[in-house]
């Protein structure tokens, strides 16, 4: 009913030997939709980062009119991935919304905190763009993937011209791949911003102890951040 395209997270030659990282049961989810309103616009898009796997799986909508069809498609298999893993987006108060999933949140019995939603990679207090949070953590590990996270054709926020005018309007088959294109550039960037969490979780987990007892309950939230 939908296209879908499946290929390797990024191919392996670009990266230094301790990179790319595996991450057991790890997903990165990352929609495309024709604005910014869940009640007015729709998901066109769909992209699946396995980071255990370094798989990806981009689904897109090629019958507009199957809007909610898609749109429940789309949801199952985020809850599918929440059974199984944990789920990752930047911004995922976006996704969630669109989704109607809810974002991560703990509820605590004694000391055991109980997980469920989408996680967020947001980074900075500024809230970086996720394209430029990929490229200054790129600069940082130096990774050497500039080629891989620069937008090639089109930002985000030309998504919604590409699929209404040239994709519904004029059925230009550049315009699905230059949509694809840009899903799966930021699945990428996701997974880079992954990888940064995990090195700064890992940081101040092993800088806690030398200064005092720590309760449970942080390491409970550091956790699944590495």
């Amino acid at each position: 009913m939908f296209y879908k395209v499946v290929g390797r997270l990024i191919p392996y030659d670009y990266y230094r030997d301790d990179f790319p990282e595996v991450f057991p049961n790890d997903f990165i989810i990352d929609i495309e939709t024709t604005g910014l309103d869940p009640n007015e616009d729709i998901i066109v898009c769909l992209g699946i980062a396995d980071l255990w796997h370094l798989s990806i799986t981009i689904y897109f909508l090629e019958d507009p009119s199957k809007w909610q069809e898609f749109h429940k498609f789309c949801r199952k298999k985020v809850f599918e991935l929440l059974n199984s893993g944990d789920v990752w987006a930047y911004n995922s108060l976006f996704e969630s919304k669109f989704l109607k999933i809810p974002r991560f949140s703990t509820t605590f019995s004694s000391t055991r905190g109980i997980q469920y939603g989408i996680f967020d990679l947001m980074c900075g207090t500024g809230f970086y763009r996720l394209k430029q949070a990929a490229m200054l953590i790129n600069y940082k590990y130096k990774l050497n993937v500039d080629e891989l996270i620069k937008d090639v054709d089109i930002d985000g926020k030309d998504v919604p011209k590409v699929y209404l005018k040239d994709w519904c309007v004029k059925r230009d088959e550049k315009a699905k791949w230059r949509i694809i294109d840009h899903n799966h550039r930021d699945l990428i960037r996701g997974y880079l911003v992954r990888y940064h969490v995990k090195k700064v979780a890992l940081k101040i987990r092993d800088q806690l102890p030398k200064f005092a007892p720590e309760p449970h309950i942080i390491f409970d939230w550091l956790r699944p951040l590495y």
